[in-house]
């Protein structure tokens, strides 16, 4: 169930959903909290247009005197900033926001792939798999003292590279990308101290 407790938002950022307008002091981090708060969700940028606008309706429901309330079409940027304090002087520099009810959610890449179609989606990599497997990290690290012997220098990525080639190659490294390898020997690197 969605909390219904009201919130105080800034203005700019009540004001950056109902006029579409980045108005935000705090740009688009305000936007992403004021539309997680409003649909109780955590969205991905893809979701932001959706969720602005199944949000500015209610919003101005809950503040009907904003319905009007947008800066000039052709303003200059260093205007907005005046045109701003004139709004939150006229209406309040923050205003109470409740919750919306009704909104969808939707799996992030699922909604993602929907709305291209057939293009290819790429997913680069997601934060559970970022984690280098401890087990595999002091394997790898065993490995990589056995065969530097009793250095006592910081082990470096060549040293882990020549490790590695002294071995034949590590099979447990196929298939990992750049950054995913990086992390891991991130880890050994920590492990061998």
């Amino acid at each position: 169930m969605t909390d219904t407790t009201p919130r105080e938002f800034d203005l700019a950022d009540i004001l950056s959903i109902t006029t579409g307008r980045l108005l935000s002091h705090r740009h688009m981090d305000g936007v992403y909290e004021i539309l997680n708060y409003l649909t109780g969700d955590n969205l991905y940028t893809h979701q932001l247009p959706r969720a602005a606008l199944a949000c500015r309706g209610p919003l101005l429901e809950q503040h009907p005197r904003l319905a009007d309330v947008c800066p000039p079409e052709h303003i200059a940027v260093d205007e907005i900033k005046t045109w701003l304090a004139g709004a939150e002087n006229t209406y309040g520099r923050a205003l109470p926001v409740t919750p919306i009810a009704g909104w969808e959610r939707r799996e992030p890449l699922a909604e993602l792939a929907q709305m291209v179609g057939d293009k290819p989606v790429i997913v680069v990599a997601q934060d559970d798999d970022l984690t280098p497997d401890p087990a595999l990290v002091r394997m790898l690290a065993a490995r990589v003292k056995a065969h530097l012997g009793r250095r006592t220098r910081k082990v470096s990525f060549a040293d882990i590279h020549a490790a590695s080639d002294a071995d034949g190659g590590w099979p447990e490294l196929n298939g990992l990308n750049d950054g995913q390898r990086e992390l891991l020997f991130d880890d050994v690197q920590t492990e061998i101290g």
